[in-house]
């Protein structure tokens, strides 16, 4: 957590969730908040450009406090490797809210700052859980990532702009100087298909 506000706490369980992790976005401009397996300067755990069984990860998030784009700048959810920056990623496969140009929940593939979008229907409310997630597999050796909401499939698959190095595995929320935002975090996984 880095800014004037960002912080990482514990919530009080919620009957069907016994453990959640709240991110305060901060109240300053380029605060944020993460929580990741590998950043900028660690080699990541994930290679997602090369031909490997289907990946399925997934996150299950509650927005609080405001999505405004004076309050939020951006809630990434994914394999990303730049975990300790404030911002979009420049090198992930991963799940965005920013509220200055995204409507829905969008997916998001970076490699160098190069980016793919392709945005879902489901528009984030506060105080509601949504289960976020990304498939990724590789038909004809090439990597596809599809966005799931709510266990269904949402906006049109990627298959460009895949990172070229290793990335780490992780979620953030940044803030951008006005009131904080919070993002509740339940649970999350990766599973790999046999």
């Amino acid at each position: 957590a880095t800014g004037t506000g960002a912080a990482l706490s514990m919530r009080a369980g919620e009957l069907g969730r016994p453990g959640i992790v709240t991110l305060e976005g901060g109240t300053a401009v380029a605060a944020k908040t993460a929580i990741c397996l590998g950043d900028s300067t660690v080699a990541g755990h994930f290679i997602l450009n090369t031909t490997q069984n289907q990946l399925d990860a997934y996150w299950i998030v509650r927005p609080r406090t405001t999505i405004a784009s004076a309050d939020l700048e951006v809630i990434t959810l994914g394999f990303g490797h730049e975990w300790t920056l404030t911002g979009d990623l420049l090198n992930g496969v991963y799940v965005r809210f920013a509220p200055a140009t995204d409507t829905f929940w969008t997916l998001v593939c970076a490699n160098g700052g190069v980016r793919s979008t392709s945005p879902g229907t489901t528009v984030p409310a506060l105080n509601t859980w949504a289960k976020l997630g990304i498939r990724i597999t590789y038909p004809a050796g090439v990597p596809t990532a599809q966005l799931l909401v709510d266990g269904g499939v949402q906006g049109s698959a990627i298959t460009t702009n895949f990172p070229a190095a290793a990335v780490g595995f992780g979620c953030k929320i940044d803030g951008n100087g006005g009131t904080e935002s919070l993002l509740d975090v339940d649970a999350t996984s990766v599973l790999q298909a046999a």
